[in-house]
């Protein structure tokens, strides 16, 4: 296991029954806690590979995992999603908790260098994208963890095409109106003129 998390299989039996648990715990008037998502995607990673072989590769996506997992709290869920691909699920009593932790990792993964034999240190960056669960503050029904996970990916891209190295996330501004997430599929970056919908530039600099 390269990264030291779990996979995405193991993500697909833990997420509903995270958020199983947090439902049930919210109903007996407990604080208002949330559920962070956030994807998290190694940028240039087929140059590494390309570069300096998947040997290195395999090194960078370790220390990836590593600084991903530093950040895990009780209760909180990391697995590797796929390819240079991780997922982070975490627990917040506030917003701006889910997006300072992404700035947080942006920032942790970028101050990290690998050492290299015969060439220059690699300096890794990730590009993150951020939704917080349930995504309509008020309705946990609105749209699924898959749904809210999609929006995650539409911000992780954005981020990327930003110039990478950064992290962006969108946030509900109001309930969802009926259709929401096939109206936001068409054009993401086109979704907050149309739809209840922002999006958050976490990491206004370079990371």
């Amino acid at each position: 296991m390269l990264s030291g998390l779990g996979n995405r299989r193991s993500a697909a039996q833990l997420i509903p029954a995270m958020v199983t648990t947090l439902r049930e715990y919210l109903q007996f008037g407990h604080s208002e806690r949330r559920l962070a998502l956030l994807l998290v995607d190694i940028d240039a990673f087929k140059s590494i590979n390309d570069r300096h072989g998947h040997r290195i590769g395999d090194r960078v996506i370790a220390l990836v995992g590593q600084r991903i997992a530093s950040m895990l709290r009780d209760g909180d869920l990391a697995v590797r999603w796929g390819g240079e691909e991780f997922l982070l699920v975490m627990h917040f009593d506030d917003e701006a908790q889910a997006w300072a932790s992404a700035d947080r990792l942006c920032r942790e993964v970028a101050a990290h260098t690998l050492a290299v034999e015969d060439a220059d240190d690699i300096r890794t960056t990730v590009s993150i994208g951020v939704a917080c669960l349930p995504f309509d503050q008020g309705d946990w029904d609105a749209i699924s963890w898959e749904q809210t996970l999609e929006i995650a990916d539409a911000a992780m891209y954005i981020a990327k095409r930003e110039g990478r190295n950064r992290a962006y996330g969108f946030r509900a501004t109001g309930p969802l109106p009926e259709g929401f997430i096939e109206r936001f599929r068409r054009d993401p970056e086109g979704a907050p003129a149309l739809l209840p919908v922002e999006l958050m530039r976490i990491s206004g600099e370079r990371c």
